[in-house]
């Protein structure tokens, strides 16, 4: 036999604000992985409390992980705690709201402290010359600090009770903070200012064969999307285009034309936003053709005072990036046998994760629930009728099982970088505990997973877009431990993208850290090359795209490391 128990129902009185039980961007009520937490514990208002209380604190401004974000990672600012309390109230039919207001130094540093538990059996041996840490008289670190949010909750029985999570000590009801008389107190949904943003947009490139004599390249923006860090974080945004090809048969010219329309897609969300279609057509009438030769997304994080980093990562390009920097002749053809610029084995998935994976479990589900959707699209692929797939039904049917099916395998993808990550915060933790630097992340890692069909080939990429990790040395310790910690996450990772992308392919990928290996084995010399050393690529790199791939990184005043000969891999 089975049982379950249920929370007692709770009568909510008219004067409540209904916005205090509504979701919002910061708090999602409606967030699987949030509920599937919340279920363990029956939406106990106090169980949810005593859970985030047991989270990390990390300093950081303003809304930036959110509810999925901050549960994944098991830590967040004060704010992102705040709101996935909030979100774990509202869901179980408690009104909650935010509270806001200023700690004093004391508690600020109390609270700075927290960040450095005390580890067991630690011991060296620190000279007198050692410049050491002192980050709980840090006057940055306090100010974060003392910008201080928590929650106050309509709780049965007890009416309107305060809940401040990130002190683990705290009790129902105990306030740390003055409250702020500024209107940021006592409300529903934070100002849009505080949150973290991303900005997405895809821009693509075009041939025309008219007029003659000319490059003929134009460029569009037939994609763009917007969002708070928070609504992605701990997800995978996926770059997709819902592909229709045209033949039509009998016409004295020959003619195909393909139309794209380009979307992304946020798993575990039914948002989906569309773009323009454009369309590619490839005829033999005379001066009519063209057809799209590149494309590339744009990536802008912004954090919640307005500084922004913007990078662009190619999705594809058919004219190569040494011809487009170094210049020369551009050999411009039709695709081979007609074929679409983007095709249904092309992917390309984006996971935000502003947040460490502290709880792997999360993600083990997410896993599970896919593993279960390929099945079932295989189960209905199989069901199709055999006889006759011409029928509008039998079209509609196979186009959306099409769909469903290209969304399933880029979030199986995404699962690679997810892995990479895990393999990374796992070191991460271990830094922490035997160098005694606090590591975290105060805006989203991008971590990016490409796949791209190159006629009879196909390559699958893993790019590291953006992984730099903030670094706070507990107090007493040296100074310069902060810099051996990033110097050994950074070479850890470049063997984890390794372990991560041959799990994922069941094959040795080629990577940095295996080149730099196999050159080490074969007795090869590395040649450091600066920015006043652009000269050096002639020697060293024939092949134009790397050539081109070094350049850039140079001129953007970069120092590249090459090899003096080929390296043979096997």
């Amino acid at each position: 036999t089975a049982t379950t128990t249920a929370r007692p129902a709770m009568i909510i009185p008219d004067t409540i604000d209904p916005a205090y039980v509504t979701g919002t961007v910061d708090a999602d009520m409606t967030d699987e992985d949030m509920l599937w937490a919340a279920a363990a514990f029956t939406q106990d208002p106090v169980a949810a409390f005593n859970m985030v209380k047991t989270f990390a604190y990390d300093p950081y401004k303003g809304s930036l992980r959110g509810t999925r974000g901050t549960l994944w990672g098991e830590s967040g600012n004060a704010l992102d705690q705040a709101s996935l309390l909030i979100a774990l109230l509202r869901a179980a039919g408690i009104p909650a709201r935010y509270r806001h207001g200023s700690l004093d130094t004391a508690e600020a540093q109390t609270l700075l402290d927290s960040m450095f538990p005390i580890t067991q059996g630690a011991a060296g041996y620190l000279p007198t010359a050692v410049t050491l840490a002192d980050p709980l008289n840090n006057a940055g670190l306090i100010a974060l600090a003392q910008d201080h949010w928590w929650v106050e909750a309509y709780l049965p029985g007890q009416g309107w009770t305060n809940l401040d999570p990130t002190f683990p000590a705290a009790s129902l009801g105990d306030v740390a903070a003055t409250p702020a008389t500024d209107g940021s107190d006592r409300i529903a949904e934070i100002p849009d200012a505080l949150r973290h943003k991303v900005h997405m947009e895809l821009e693509i490139e075009q041939y025309n064969s008219f007029p003659i004599g000319g490059t003929n390249l134009s460029t569009s923006v037939p994609l763009t999307a917007a969002f708070a860090a928070s609504q992605v974080a701990s997800k995978a945004v996926i770059l997709g285009h819902l592909l229709t090809s045209n033949i039509p048969p009998g016409l004295v010219f020959s003619t195909v034309e393909h139309t794209y329309t380009p979307y992304f897609g946020i798993n575990g969300d039914q948002y989906v936003e569309f773009g323009e279609s454009f369309s590619d057509l490839m005829t033999s009438f005379p001066l009519a053709s063209h057809f799209t030769t590149a494309a590339w997304i744009t990536f802008e994080l912004t954090d919640a005072d307005g500084n922004s980093e913007t990078f662009t990562r190619e999705v594809k390009d058919s004219i190569g990036v040494a011809t487009r920097l170094l210049g020369g002749v551009i050999d411009i053809s039709s695709p081979t046998d007609n074929a679409p610029f983007i095709s249904f084995e092309d992917a390309f998935v984006a996971d935000f994760l502003p947040n460490m994976i502290g709880n792997a479990s999360y993600a083990q589900r997410h896993e599970a629930e896919l593993q279960y959707d390929l099945v079932a699209l295989a189960q209905a692929t199989e069901a199709l009728p055999k006889d006759d797939l011409t029928t509008p039904e039998a079209q509609e049917q196979a186009g959306e099982i099409r769909y469903q099916g290209e969304i399933a395998r880029s979030l199986l993808f995404s699962l690679t970088g997810l892995d990479f990550a895990f393999r990374s915060d796992a070191l991460t933790a271990t830094l922490a505990e035997n160098l005694r630097v606090n590591l975290f992340y105060d805006r989203s890692r991008v971590i990016i997973m490409h796949g791209t069909s190159m006629q009879d080939s196909a390559i699958r990429t893993v790019d590291l877009r953006n992984t730099t990790a903030q670094a706070i040395v507990a107090p007493g310790q040296a100074e310069s431990a902060a810099r051996t910690a990033q110097w050994v996450k950074a070479v850890a990772e470049s063997y984890f993208e390794v372990d991560a992308l041959r799990d994922a392919s069941g094959q040795e990928p080629i990577t940095t850290a295996r080149i730099f290996e196999a050159a080490a084995v074969q007795n090869i010399d590395l040649v450091y090359v600066t920015p006043g050393d652009l000269d050096l690529l002639d020697l060293y790199l024939p092949d134009p795209d790397a050539y081109g791939y070094a350049a850039a990184a140079l001129l953007n005043g970069q120092e590249v490391l090459i090899p003096t000969k080929p390296v043979l891999i096997d």
